[in-house]
C-alpha cells in the first residue's frame, strides 16, 4: 500500500468526522477502498451474511476464500470497554479485527 493511499484514507475520514454528523457507517466506504487497494485481487464486502463468528462489518475474500473479518467502530469508542461488553477481539474462536481511527488531531 502506498503512503499516499493511507494519507488519502486518513484525510477522508478526518473530513467526514469534522462535518459533525458521521457515524461508524460513514467511514466504511473509505475503509473498503483502502483494503482493496492494499492487496490486488482482494474484495472487502461491507455487511456480509452472518457467519460462525457473528455479523462482522466486513469480510475480506480472495476468489471466494474468506481471509478475515473486520468489525468497525465509531471514533471515540473505548476498545477496552468494547472488549468487556461484547467479548471482542475473540468470538467463537475467530479473530475479529477492530479498525478505528480514535484520535484526529486538528
Amino acid at each position: 500500500m502506498s503512503q499516499a493511499a493511507l494519507r488519502n484514507y486518513l484525510q477522508e475520514i478526518e473530513q467526514a468526522y469534522r462535518r459533525g454528523n458521521a457515524t461508524e457507517h460513514t467511514y466504511r466506504s473509505y475503509l473498503k477502498e483502502l483494503l482493496e487497494n492494499f492487496a490486488p485481487g482482494v474484495t472487502a464486502t461491507n455487511e456480509p451474511k452472518h457467519v460462525i463468528c457473528g455479523a462482522p462489518d466486513f469480510i475480506i475474500t480472495k476468489k471466494q476464500t474468506p481471509l478475515g473479518y473486520i468489525e468497525t467502530k465509531d471514533i471515540g469508542i473505548s476498545l477496552i470497554r468494547l472488549n468487556i461488553l461484547m467479548g471482542y477481539p475473540l468470538k467463537s474462536g475467530y479473530f475479529m479485527l477492530v479498525v478505528i481511527r480514535s484520535v484526529i488531531n486538528g
